[in-house]
């Protein structure tokens, strides 16, 4: 099926109900999947980095999923060992996932990466983040916060957008109590485990809509254009050195 942007945010439900459809949207551009409750091990991770959207993929948003480290390794390990998966990203959301600086080194795998969102993290920001943001991924600290990473900007649009449209409605006209025991059922057959999904579900999902969250620092970073000034703030050491060095090429032996 056609589909060029698929916003599953919060839908925690429908994710796990639509799998397999899910599964046959070949072409996304962008894919939602905040507070989703994925975990670090998800069956999603291997359809993420299939070569099915090896080509397409531009945008993903995997916030608010209560992933580790382990998590952001689990989902670029075909990457970084195949060289094969994500070819295309550009916007990578991992905020409000309990992820640190050590996390960061997974992500060199993406060679497009221009726009990333770490607000919610561990990460704190100060000279040593910005310096390991561009030695590892050439990015600096936006100012202000990016707009490509306001939810209200993120939809489902594309030919199939009708049947997702359904899948919605269809899941609000289920019994609520039949819902959440097909939801368990669900949760428990993809991820085999029943004491950790039983902690999982009874965890409410991590999102930042209260509005003492909304008003937490963003820390937004962005790759600047080849011909762009860097603000003397920005560059954690001489632009001359910089420039010479810029962003830093890990070995195998780092990256695993």
């Amino acid at each position: 099926m056609v589909l060029g942007s698929l916003c599953l945010r919060n839908r925690f439900p429908l994710l796990h109900e639509r799998m397999d459809e899910i599964k046959t949207f070949h072409s996304l551009k962008s894919l939602d999947l905040f507070g989703c409750r994925l975990g670090d091990d998800h069956e999603i991770f291997q359809h993420l980095t299939s070569t099915s959207l090896a080509n397409s993929l531009i945008q993903l948003f995997i916030g608010g999923n209560s992933m580790s480290d382990v998590g952001l390794q689990r989902l670029t390990a075909p990457i970084r060992m195949m060289k094969k998966g994500l070819d295309c990203l550009q916007l990578l959301d991992v905020s409000y996932n309990p992820i640190s600086e050590r996390a960061l080194r997974y992500l060199t795998c993406l060679p497009k990466l221009e726009k990333l969102d770490v607000s919610g993290t561990s990460l704190k920001l100060g000279a040593g983040l910005k310096t390991t943001l561009w030695n590892l991924l050439g990015l600096i600290c936006s100012e202000k916060p990016l707009d490509n990473f306001d939810h209200s900007r993120c939809k489902t649009e594309g030919w199939a957008e009708q049947v997702v449209n359904q899948w919605e409605t269809n899941s609000s006209q289920m019994p609520k109590q039949k819902k959440i025991e097909e939801s368990r059922t669900s949760a428990l057959r993809f991820f085999g485990r029943q004491k950790f999904v039983r902690e999982v579900l009874n965890t409410a999902p991590l999102v930042c809509e209260r509005e003492e969250e909304a008003k937490r620092e963003r820390l937004h970073f962005y790759r600047p254009a080849a011909n762009s000034h860097i603000p003397e703030k920005q560059v954690p050491y001489p632009a001359k050195q910089t420039a010479i060095l810029g962003p830093k090429q890990l070995t195998m032996c780092e990256l695993i």
